[in-house]
């Protein structure tokens, strides 16, 4: 921490003592008051700023950093609200969290797992939730639960195998027919397609 008092040498008078202690009490006072203003405040090897709040206590807020590797820099925005802390929840009141767009794995996505094993991002034609590793479950951990996929108008694009568990409905009837009878009916449908055809 800079103060404003001049060093004092072996060969100053006592009354240079006294004026450089003067500036210095006087700058004390006014951080003990909270009075005094400084543009710049370092603070050395291992320390830190303790806030005591709003009760005199035996517990103390600490700042403090990592021993940094380079030079860094932390800007807190033009705003107000609460810092976000690991460990803590973040209020989702009047709150967002906006991503450009991502043209990597690195940059622009929500990351989750320890790998980053799933990712949600967009990057600026299409949104993706990718997951790398294990099933993507939807809404699997309440039985009951409505799962709605597109709008109305939407087209929806399988790209491989559909397991259905339960019962498969169209336009709100269900299909009783079993997998062999689907699969009869198939083929002999292509089969009359193709005789017409030909």
């Amino acid at each position: 921490m800079t103060i404003s008092s001049s060093e004092v040498t072996t060969s100053a008078t006592l009354e240079q003592f006294r004026v450089e202690f003067n500036n210095l009490v006087s700058d004390v006072k006014g951080l003990e008051s909270g009075a005094a203003s400084f543009s710049n405040i370092e603070i050395k090897e291992d320390g830190g700023l303790t806030f005591e709040g709003a009760t005199n206590d035996n517990f103390e807020t600490l700042i403090t950093v990592t021993d940094p590797t380079a030079d860094r820099t932390i800007t807190f925005p033009d705003a107000t609200g609460t810092v976000l802390m690991t460990g803590t929840t973040i209020d989702g009141a009047n709150t967002s969290l906006s991503f450009g767009d991502s043209s990597s794995s690195a940059d622009a996505r929500l990351q989750f797992g320890a790998s980053q094993d799933m990712q949600l991002y967009h990057d600026g034609s299409n949104s993706f939730i990718d997951n790398n590793v294990g099933a993507l479950r939807i809404a699997t951990a309440t039985s009951g639960i409505a799962v709605t996929i597109g709008h109305t108008t939407s087209e929806v694009t399988i790209g491989d195998n559909l397991n259905i568990t339960g019962t498969l409905s169209l336009g709100g009837t269900a299909i009783t027919k079993t997998a062999a009878q689907i699969n009869l009916s198939a083929s002999t449908g292509l089969a009359t397609a193709m005789a017409v055809a030909l």
